[in-house]
């Protein structure tokens, strides 16, 4: 499949999990909702949604390197967030320790369709909601990884902050 990244660019995705998942409700639910949020709506921050930055930090983990089941990781990492998804964590804040979305995460993709495509590709979802075993994916802060990176990125590029050649070069030396 063939598909325009506003960061890295014209991609081919070949790989067969990927593309379904890509394609799953649980994916296609991500295009509706803003990276930003409320920021987005005001005009303050870039708009651009949690699947766009979903799919480039796939994309990211593959350009470091990453085998497929980590690229799989990457795709679904954001797959809990709702609308104004940290300003319902804070609604929702029990003193855990652990945002509402990530409390919701095995949840959410235990009931969508995420564990059927996982599984024809020899895939067990469970094991990829461990973002510990993916150090490219997620690093405890202030440690880069690539879903900040991502964001970071793509924030840059939307607020016409990177010139010509910057993200890529930036990329190129990760």
């Amino acid at each position: 499949m063939h598909y325009d990244d506003a960061i890295y660019g014209p991609v081919e995705i070949t790989e067969p999990v990927l593309l379904e998942l890509m394609e799953s409700d649980a994916m296609r639910r991500l295009r509706g909702i803003s990276q930003h949020g409320v920021t987005a709506l005001l005009g303050i921050t870039p708009s651009f949604s949690r699947f766009d930055h979903s799919v480039g930090a796939m994309l990211l983990v593959r350009d470091l390197g990453a085998p497929v089941e980590e690229q799989a990781a990457a795709l679904l990492h954001d797959i809990s967030h709702t609308a104004f998804s940290h300003v319902i964590d804070f609604v929702f804040d029990d003193h855990s320790g652990q945002s509402y979305h990530e409390k919701k995460k095995e949840e959410l993709v235990a009931a969508s369709d995420v564990p059927e495509i996982l599984g024809r590709h020899g895939m067990d979802w469970r094991g990829l909601m461990d973002e510990a075993r993916f150090p490219l994916l997620e690093q405890s802060s202030p440690d880069l990884c690539a879903d900040r990176l991502d964001y970071f990125f793509r924030d840059l590029e939307f607020l016409g902050l990177a010139g010509d050649g910057e993200i890529e070069a930036a990329v190129a030396s990760l």
